[in-house]
Order: structure tokens, then C-alpha cells, then sequence
């Protein structure tokens, strides 16, 4: 018993265990991503997704005045990767603020791995709509498609019962992949 104990304390000190629940990755990616979305600035639309659990998170942050989209794989207190910035055409910046004028209601509760959040100020407030991976409505689709950044759609994670398609085999799902054998032989 005392042997468990000593093991356990060294290990906390060393950051091995979390010293409490609050301490975990996940809490630590809620609240990072939480502050994140909820302090999105004016002429900006962020954009969250998570993979595999709260403390990391797939970041696109759209801004609308320097017509310039950054794109983030982050592990919240570990690491930024595939970090990038590119330049948007006017013509996609109209379409961006087309969309944030008839941006969609939410269609999922409250933050969930199986969803993306997206942020952005309207009247001067911030707002923050959440919807199901496996549901996207167009336009949500339509800023990543943008934006230029990755979005995980084959692999969302169950979604809302209503909309999850039925089973089917893999052969249902994909057609056959034609081989040598079936294509027409050429005469020479």
C-alpha cells in the first residue's frame, strides 16, 4: 500500500498522473477552446473541431478584413502543427459575409466531439453555433470549403439519431474497382 502511494505521488510530481480531474488534457482543451470561441474578435469567424478528445483541436480562424485564413492543428500546452496562413480573394470574402448573415441555427446541444464549433460577432456580440460533423448544413460546409482547411466528415463520431444513416456492407458503399482483367483489350 505505502509502495502505491509513493508510486503515485512521484508520479504526479512528475506530471506522469494528473494531480486532479482538472488537471486532465480534456479539461484543459474545454476551457482553452472555450475561451477561444467566446472571445472571437469583429471580422473574424473561428472555426473548432475536435479529434479524439478536448485537448486537441483543428483550428481555422477566418479573417475578414485582412482577407487572410490560418489554419491550426492544436494540442492545448503541447503543440502547433500544420500551421499556415493564405490569402483570400474579395470574392470569397463576400461570400464569407453572406454566409455569417444567414448563418444557421445550431443543430447540436452543447460542445461535443462529434460537432464543430463556430464563432463570430453579430450586433456587436459574439455567437457561438455548434453543429453534428455528420449533419453539416451547406453553408458550414461551404466556409471550410473557403477556408481550405480539413474537416473530418467520414469519421464524426454517431451524431444526432435522426439523421445517421442505415448499415450497409462495404461492398454497398463502394463501387467495384475495375481491374485489368475488365477492361477491353486493345487490338494493335
Amino acid at each position: 500500500m505505502k509502495i502505491h502511494l509513493l508510486l503515485t505521488f512521484v508520479a504526479m510530481a512528475l506530471g506522469i498522473l494528473p494531480s486532479t480531474a482538472e488537471d486532465t488534457r480534456d479539461e484543459k482543451g474545454r476551457r482553452y477552446f472555450a475561451a477561444y470561441l467566446a472571445n472571437c474578435p469583429a471580422d473574424q469567424i473561428r472555426c473548432v473541431w475536435h479529434l479524439g478528445g478536448y485537448g486537441a483541436g483543428m483550428v481555422m480562424e477566418i479573417d475578414l478584413k485582412d482577407s487572410t485564413v490560418f489554419t491550426d492543428t492544436k494540442v492545448v500546452n503541447w503543440a502547433d502543427q500544420n500551421t499556415g496562413t493564405r490569402k483570400l480573394s474579395r470574392y470569397q470574402i463576400i461570400t464569407l459575409k453572406e454566409i455569417m448573415d444567414k448563418m444557421p441555427a445550431s443543430t447540436a446541444p452543447d460542445l461535443s466531439l462529434k460537432c464543430v464549433s463556430i464563432s463570430f460577432q453579430h450586433e456587436g456580440k459574439v455567437e457561438i453555433r455548434r453543429y453534428f460533423r455528420s449533419n453539416l448544413p451547406r453553408d458550414i460546409q461551404r466556409i471550410y470549403d473557403i477556408g481550405g482547411d480539413y474537416i473530418d466528415f467520414k469519421n464524426p463520431g454517431a451524431g444526432p439519431p435522426a439523421t445517421q444513416p442505415a448499415e450497409k456492407g462495404r461492398a454497398e458503399l463502394q463501387p467495384p474497382i475495375p481491374t485489368s482483367k475488365d477492361a477491353p483489350r486493345q487490338q494493335r
